[in-house]
C-alpha cells in the first residue's frame, strides 16, 4: 500500500498494526496486530490487498464454525 497521506485528514500516515474487527452475522470476529498504514492524528487505518485476503479467510473459517466470538491474534505467514 502507497498511502503516504491520510485522505481524510491530510496528515502523514505510519506502518504498524491495529485491529480487525467484523460482524459474522451470528457473531464477531476480532484479529489483533494486523499489518496496516495508520494515520496517527484521525485513526484511520488500510489494510493491504494481501492481508486482506487473510483476512477475509479468517472470517470465511469462524463462519463457517458459527463462532459466537473469535479472537485470533494475525498470522503473516
Amino acid at each position: 500500500m502507497n498511502i503516504k497521506q491520510c485522505p481524510l485528514c491530510h496528515n502523514e500516515v505510519i506502518l504498524g498494526t491495529a485491529l480487525f474487527s467484523a460482524e459474522l452475522g451470528e457473531g464477531v470476529l476480532i484479529v489483533k496486530n494486523v499489518p496496516a498504514t495508520i494515520c496517527p492524528v484521525c485513526g484511520e487505518k488500510w489494510f493491504d490487498h494481501e492481508t486482506m485476503i487473510k483476512l477475509e479467510a479468517v472470517a470465511d473459517n469462524a463462519r463457517s464454525r458459527h463462532a459466537l466470538i473469535e479472537v485470533v491474534a494475525f498470522d503473516a505467514a
